[in-house]
């Protein structure tokens, strides 16, 4: 790995954070938001992705976002393995999806993921983190949608039944 080691001082230069994770099969995560804006990409195993919007179960070759603030959980089945990036929320590299939902991986965006994680952090001192950051940034504005998105019913008494399942 080409990790470079970076300072507190570096973050505010930082386009992209990575993060690599597992868990075992059944691992929950309550739900949480974060600052930065997420894509969560499985590489290995199957994770069911929850909002107040929907809910998703992502296999590999598919990856959820996240935007800023939003409220998810997930939940893992069978083994996971799963790759995050993080984006930087103001002054991104390009403009970033505005709704959660669920999208198709593309072989160009599966390697980008890879390489941002061999990276660590893509910081917009470097020219070739930018360009990465540009290419990933573009492959999320042409997201394709898978057909199996299923959004939470909006009636109150449905709702409340599914979220207690």
């Amino acid at each position: 790995m080409s990790q470079i080691r970076h300072l507190v001082d570096d973050e505010r230069f930082f386009l992209v954070r990575t993060l690599r994770a597992a868990a075992s099969h059944d691992v929950r995560v309550a739900p949480h938001a974060h600052s930065w804006p997420q894509l969560i990409v499985p590489v290995r195993g199957v994770l069911s992705v929850w909002t107040s919007v929907g809910s998703w179960v992502i296999p590999p070759g598919c990856a959820v976002w996240a935007p800023t603030g939003i409220s998810h959980g997930w939940r893992s089945v069978g083994a996971l393995e799963l790759r995050s990036l993080y984006f930087r929320p103001t002054d991104p590299a390009g403009p970033l999806p505005q709704a959660t939902g669920v999208m198709a991986v593309s072989p160009l965006l599966r390697e980008l993921v890879a390489r941002s994680l061999d990276i660590g952090m893509l910081d917009d001192r470097v020219p070739t983190h930018r360009a990465i950051a540009i290419l990933i940034c573009d492959a999320l504005s042409a997201r394709s949608t898978p057909a199996f998105e299923l959004p939470m019913p909006r009636s109150p008494e449905l709702r409340l039944l599914v979220e207690s399942s």
